[in-house]
């Protein structure tokens, strides 16, 4: 599932590029597409994010699937792979929207939850893993990506702070009721369609 997510967040990615509304005459169309983009590269930097947590080294592909490609990759730097999908997030970060600007608010990827998995990813990336060769190792920028951390929480808190709920309850009653607010504590969550 996840190497199809990311396969399909590569589709998105070249479509979004190659399409001349990304960077359309009409402010509108072209920042919706920017906000697409992001959405994608963010979906995909999650995924990475999960198979590089639960299985290290794995194939990394970034480029939408043709006649003509090597499918049979090898794995891949785990480093490697966060850092670009760190460097891509940050690249896109500041042409998204925040939530309240969306159709689907929190269930839709935004603004805020990308400057929130920058941070995490950067942690993740910052920290020790243990090596093919059974060793726990970091490597030797870990301190760069300790920096991208601290740098996005508190840019999101600077831009988007948000106070945790006085009454802890209401966040599981409004998650039965679909009830999604924006600027609250959660930054992002899986959508699920009424009576599902």
């Amino acid at each position: 599932a996840a190497f199809t997510a990311i396969r399909d967040a590569n589709i998105a990615i070249e479509g979004i590029l190659a399409s001349d509304a990304l960077n359309s005459s009409d402010v509108l169309t072209s920042r919706k597409m920017y906000h697409m983009l992001g959405e994608a590269y963010t979906l995909r930097a999650y995924w990475f994010s999960m198979l590089t947590y639960f299985f290290g080294d794995v194939p990394a592909g970034f480029d939408a699937p043709r006649a003509g490609l090597n499918f049979f990759l090898p794995r891949e730097d785990r480093n490697v792979i966060l850092a670009k999908v760190i460097k891509d997030m940050i690249d896109i970060e500041e042409k998204m929207m925040w939530a309240e600007e969306l159709p689907y608010g929190i269930e839709q990827v935004s603004r805020e939850y990308t400057i929130g998995l920058i941070a995490r990813i950067a942690l993740q990336r910052g920290g020790y893993s243990l090596t093919p060769e059974m060793n726990m190792e970091r490597k030797s920028d870990y301190l760069e990506y300790y920096k991208i951390a601290r740098d996005y929480s508190q840019k999101l808190m600077t831009l988007k702070d948000r106070a945790l709920p006085a009454d802890y309850r209401q966040v599981f009653l409004n998650n039965a009721k679909f009830v999604t607010p924006v600027n609250s504590d959660i930054l992002f969550e899986v959508p699920f369609a009424i009576g599902n």
